[in-house]
């Protein structure tokens, strides 16, 4: 029941008036005690007189400071004259006015509505209440999503950059990536969840690690997309996602990329020039499945690399004027020497804040050292078998310089023999062989000029037949083995050498 405050200077209206709304609500003819401790003050109307709003202002007035923003009404009942000789300090307390004479139909009406926007506006608070909750805790899951830190990739010099939209309506949705994979070759995303709050976070969070376990799988960037896209249809159907996946290779420098509807990269190559990647395909989510198209490009030392949400360009919602002056960003030597060259960016185009989410990634590709990060690397005709022993001893070398253990090096040596003796019998030309030893793991390079393959780790289909089996081999000695086709013709064979000690290595070759 709803609970009215009747302050009258006149005993006998204050007791018509109470007998009159008895039947329906609570009435009290005093107010409460001001607390600032007390959650809710427990008063849905002040009805008074004149006289009585007079004395009784000021604790109105704290009160209704008190309980702000949730509405404590004040009916005035007045006849004509009083109204006139009332102070603007006495108006700002007063929600509604009556003159007396006034039939009992019209006073009912004005109290049920005074009441009905307390209730409203209770309502309003407790939503505010939740909403405000939701938001803290889309803030924590995102900012939990992020990477807390991007990897550390020889030659590669990251820059990232996110702030949440000033419109609390947009948080949870935009998120970048990085990660290096076991064979040396680094994985970058950036997207954005259409949609906003806790299940935006919820289905960021979600696709973004579709892409770091797949690619732990298959670093394709088009299977990567189609998993995000198989994802989103099981577990949030009703999200609409944007974006973009790439892979990069340090040893070749190549990029492969696919995009779901993402605003194009740029890149900003050697000489100053700025190139929009190109790009096709609907954002993961439809209804349909989406042919996506992988792309390359190469990215050679002194390229940098700028993937962004659409906040970046979007802030002034001029997005033509906003991709133009993220091209003269680029094109600013100040901001291409900056530490971190994504938040120079950003600074350089949005000059207060983005009403929406806004994230920046970006990778330059900078010249490596090779002796401080134990890159090795030989060419040689791969027909000629002095210099091939010549290279295995060095590789053997370089293994026991990094104090692999003696059965590890044993196992390593029979890969790189039987890789080598791959492109002897497929390719027999000039081989590139590079030992990359900068990650937690060594990692074998060799690059082919014959015909290419990509390699699929099972039994050849005739298990006596020795077509197949060397690879096969390579796949159980190495932790991860992966052969791509190289964009102009040729393989590259990428295996993780195992680090640890592991006398069944051979054996776990022999029992496959």
């Amino acid at each position: 029941m709803s609970r009215l405050v009747v302050l009258f200077a006149n005993r006998e209206n204050k007791s018509l008036l109470a007998q009159f709304l008895v039947p329906r609500y609570e009435v009290v003819f005093d107010l409460p005690v001001s607390d600032d401790h007390e959650d809710e003050i427990d008063i849905d109307l002040i009805i008074t007189d004149g006289l009585s709003l007079k004395d009784a202002a000021s604790r109105i007035a704290a009160l209704r400071h008190q309980s702000d923003p949730v509405l404590i009404p004040v009916l005035l009942m007045s006849d004509r004259q009083s109204v006139g000789t009332m102070s603007k300090d006495l108006w700002r307390v007063v929600d509604d006015v009556v003159l007396r004479p006034l039939e009992k139909r019209e006073m009912r009406t004005r109290v049920e509505s005074l009441v009905r926007a307390r209730r409203l506006s209770q309502r309003l608070q407790s939503m505010s209440h939740a909403y405000r909750h939701e938001r803290r805790v889309a803030q924590r899951f995102q900012k939990a999503a992020l990477p807390r830190a991007l990897p550390k990739v020889p030659g590669l010099t990251f820059g990232a950059f996110y702030r949440p939209g000033m419109d609390e309506a947009q948080i949870g949705g935009d998120w970048y990536d990085a990660l290096r994979l076991p064979d040396g070759r680094v994985l970058f995303s950036i997207g954005d969840v259409c949609g906003s709050g806790l299940d935006a976070a919820v289905a960021m969070a979600s696709v973004r690690q579709v892409f770091r376990g797949a690619a732990h799988i298959n670093p394709d960037p088009g299977m990567l997309l189609d998993a995000a896209h198989r994802t989103l249809h099981a577990e949030n159907p009703e999200s609409l996602v944007t974006a973009f996946v790439a892979i990069f290779d340090p040893v070749t420098a190549l990029l492969i990329y696919a995009s779901a509807g993402h605003p194009r990269p740029l890149l900003r190559t050697p000489d100053g020039g700025v190139v929009e990647l190109e790009c096709s395909g609907g954002p993961l989510g439809l209804p349909f499945d989406v042919e996506r198209t992988v792309h390359e490009t190469s990215m050679p030392i002194g390229s940098l690399l700028v993937l962004y949400t659409d906040g970046l360009t979007e802030a002034d919602r001029d997005p033509i004027g906003g991709e133009e002056a993220l091209r003269r960003a680029l094109q600013d030597a100040e901001v291409i020497a900056a530490p971190n060259v994504a938040l120079a960016i950003h600074d350089a185009i949005i000059r207060e804040a983005s009403p929406d989410d806004v994230a920046v990634l970006t990778v330059a590709h900078v010249e490596r050292t090779l002796a401080s990060e134990r890159l090795v690397h030989w060419s040689f005709d791969s027909r000629d078998p002095d210099a091939f022993r010549d290279v295995r001893e060095e590789f053997m070398a370089e293994l026991v310089k990094g104090k692999l253990p003696v059965d590890a090096v044993s196992n390593a040596e029979l890969v790189f023999a039987e890789l080598i003796g791959n492109v002897v019998r497929y390719a027999p030309k000039w081989v590139d062989v590079t030992l990359d030893w900068s990650g937690p793991a060594p990692v074998l390079h060799v690059l082919d000029g014959g015909p290419g393959f990509r390699y699929l780790p099972k039994l050849p289909d005739n298990p006596l037949s020795e077509t197949g089996r060397g690879l096969f081999i390579v796949a159980r000695l190495a932790d991860d083995f992966y052969v791509t086709k190289r964009p102009h013709g040729g393989s590259h064979a990428r295996a993780v050498l195992s680090a640890a000690s592991d006398a069944a290595g051979l054996a776990r070759a022999g029992r496959a």
